[in-house]
């Protein structure tokens, strides 16, 4: 394929922060997804912030203001990179435990931007169908994460 044929989309910015309101600590697991004619020709596909405690003010802030730094490579549009987040804390156990989800698309024209995602808050648990199991592993503080039935 020659150089002609593709372009590059190079994204330069940072994970701000986060807001909840009944977690005091958290941090984010982040992964940029895209489609087959994508690759990544410079800097890291995802990675992990650091561990952040809640502000004290009202708005409860998660605060990382951690770098991202990426370029990309395609040769069509299709599969445009999306940022994929996915929020982990620590239960009263000490466990990692899933927080939320959330995804944002990057932007499709040049400048400066500032994108916005909601998260999905994780309130229940899959436990592999057994309800008393789940009470089980609450109680020990042990709690599963979703995961794909096919790979596993």
């Amino acid at each position: 394929m020659s150089e002609e044929e593709q372009f590059y989309l190079s994204v330069t910015g940072s994970l701000e922060h986060a807001e909840f309101y009944d977690v005091n600590n958290a941090y984010c697991k982040y992964s940029f997804h895209f489609g087959p004619n994508w690759s990544v020709v410079a800097g890291i596909e995802e990675g992990l912030t650091q561990m952040c405690k809640c502000s004290n003010d009202p708005r409860n802030l998660i605060v990382w203001n951690f770098p991202l730094d990426i370029t990309f490579k395609s040769t069509n549009p299709h599969g445009w990179p999306q940022l994929i987040m996915s929020i982990y804390g620590l239960d009263i156990f000490g466990h990692d435990v899933i927080r939320g989800y959330g995804v944002c698309h990057l932007p499709l024209r040049t400048g400066h931007h500032e994108k916005s995602a909601r998260l999905r808050l994780e309130k229940w648990r899959h436990c592999n169908g057994q309800h008393i199991r789940c009470e089980e592993m609450k109680f020990a503080g042990v709690l599963g994460d979703m995961c794909d039935a096919e790979n596993h």
